[in-house]
């Protein structure tokens, strides 16, 4: 009679674990998380991207640009359901004028922002009124103008300096002057007329822009 090897056993256990995981972003909840949509009007037969400027009374990034959207509740079903709410209560239109088309990857900012964006079509016949407390002004731009757009590009370094109770003394052998790591962030700038798109938004503005080359490439072939 054999005895079990424990460690095998484990090891097979772990292997059929694995083996049926979905890859997840295992530290999410490190992020603050976010959901927005990447809206889509159709007038007058061509297709145009819906953008916000942000309130100038807001605290957190006033004037900047940005898609609709916002923070993922606890109450939120999941982060579609979250980027849809936002969207009517940053919009006032009704969550029936909003058809989800499909999501696009996240986006991770340097900053601890994680965002779920999902492309959307929005009933052309919908009456927008916006959320003055939160939308300065709403404005489209043609799809085909993005498409043909040529962004420009810059760095921007962010410090990683620790703060509060860091042991400092467990990296003593690694960093002896101390721990203070430098990152450099690729910032992505489109501009439309007197409107410049940078940030997290110029992030998923350019995948969408390279699912949209790739349709069309197919598409030619």
């Amino acid at each position: 009679m054999s005895i079990p090897n424990k460690k095998n056993d484990l090891e097979n256990k772990i292997s059929d674990f694995l083996c049926n995981k979905h890859i997840t972003l295992g530290n999410k909840d490190e992020f603050r998380q976010s959901a927005v949509t990447v809206p889509l009007i159709r007038k007058d037969k061509e297709l145009y991207l819906l953008f916000e400027v942000r309130s100038s009374k807001l605290k957190s990034q006033p004037c900047e640009i940005c898609f609709p959207g916002g923070r993922i509740d606890k109450t939120d079903k999941n982060p579609l359901y979250a980027a849809i709410r936002e969207t009517t209560e940053e919009l006032g239109i009704k969550k029936e004028n909003i058809t989800p088309i499909g999501p696009l990857d996240l986006v991770i900012g340097s900053i601890g922002a994680l965002v779920y964006p999902f492309v959307v079509e929005i009933d052309r016949n919908s009456k927008i009124n916006f959320n003055k407390k939160e939308v300065e002004e709403i404005f489209t731009v043609p799809l085909s103008y993005l498409l043909k757009a040529t962004p420009e590009y810059g760095q921007i370094e962010y410090s990683a300096t620790p703060v509060g109770q860091f042991p400092f003394n467990l990296l003593e052998t690694t960093y002896p002057k101390g721990y203070n790591q430098k990152i450099k962030y690729k910032a992505t700038f489109y501009q439309y007329k007197d409107y410049v798109i940078w940030g997290l938004t110029a992030k998923i503005l350019t995948q969408f822009i390279s699912v949209c080359n790739t349709i069309l490439k197919k598409e030619a072939k």
